[in-house]
């Protein structure tokens, strides 16, 4: 990779002399620049935040090449080289990825098939979620708004296809809401078939998806409420989760993911309310709805961007 010295401060090429600094400080130091700079028709917006992102994803590419470069020569052994050079090995292996087709798909999608019971189908969610899947409840890592010096596993409202919950109840989205479930029934065409047998079925399924995904859509936060920084913090250990969350089961989703309880003694649950609401559909709703709503969750995650 080649290594860049990176210049800062300010480019005295982008001053506008024509604006006073005690007038206009930002059109004096950005005048010309506004005036001139042509943004690429490829993009809506452009500056020097996007040379940074266009820079950095030069450079994770040059890591990827050179680590395949590595591998196919022999030269990586291991490590996190051969683990990076493998993987976009496979991932523009076109020829294999067209030989194997949706049988990976069909993989997956049976080990929801499979599940027998909500514990069993909670403990799939959890697996599949680990490989990238959405599921009822969003989680990452972040800092804890509280104390910098660690990091806290946060717990967010999940569990819906579009937007946000607004697109369920309010008007001004009802024609995104409406072709909604042809979208849902489109997909399952790719993945189950396209006869006009198959298509009924499709969306009477697609049905049962909005159907649920509205009810979880109402145990949603509002996007001004989701900012207000107090009431998106609220410390839980797994204890309180199997308490607060009763119904559903909270061991066998974190086993599911390849974790334990003990990873979770802690944790920030960003809408308490919406935790407990999930957790009393997922007991209350029917298991095939959830099924169904699992498979969705699975293919719009495993379809191309």
């Amino acid at each position: 990779m080649t290594v860049e010295a990176i210049r800062s401060g300010i480019d005295l090429s982008y001053v506008d002399a024509d604006a006073r600094p005690q007038d206009d400080l930002f059109g004096h130091v950005n005048g010309r620049w506004l005036k001139e700079h042509q943004i690429p028709a490829d993009r809506a917006i452009d500056g020097a935040f996007r040379q940074l992102f266009d820079r950095a994803e030069e450079q994770v590419r040059d890591l990827i090449v050179e680590a395949s470069q590595a591998c196919a020569t022999g030269a990586a052994t291991g490590g996190d080289e051969q683990r990076i050079g493998d993987l976009y090995a496979s991932f523009i292996d076109e020829d294999a990825v067209e030989r194997r087709g949706l049988q990976p798909l069909h993989d997956e999608l049976a080990t929801i098939d499979g599940a027998a019971d909500r514990a069993s189908l909670a403990a799939v969610i959890g697996a599949l979620q680990r490989t990238g899947m959405g599921g009822g409840i969003g989680f990452y890592v972040d800092t804890d708004s509280k104390d910098s010096t660690r990091y806290l596993l946060h717990f967010s409202q999940s569990g819906i296809g579009l937007p946000d919950e607004s697109y369920y109840r309010d008007e001004r989205h009802a024609a995104v809401l409406a072709a909604y479930p042809g979208h849902i029934a489109r997909m399952f065409s790719l993945v189950y078939g396209d006869t006009p047998e198959d298509r009924a079925a499709h969306a009477a399924v697609a049905a049962r998806i909005v159907a649920l995904e509205s009810k979880v859509a109402a145990a949603h936060w509002d996007v001004v409420k989701r900012r207000d920084a107090e009431l998106t913090y609220n410390l839980r250990t797994f204890a309180d989760l199997q308490v607060e969350g009763a119904g559903f089961d909270w061991e066998g989703w974190v086993t599911g993911m390849g974790s334990t309880p003990q990873s979770l003694a802690e944790l920030v649950v960003r809408q308490p309310d919406y935790l407990h609401a999930f957790a009393a559909l997922w007991d209350s709703e029917d298991l095939d709805d959830w099924k169904c709503w699992a498979r969705w969750r699975l293919i719009r995650s495993r379809a191309p961007g």
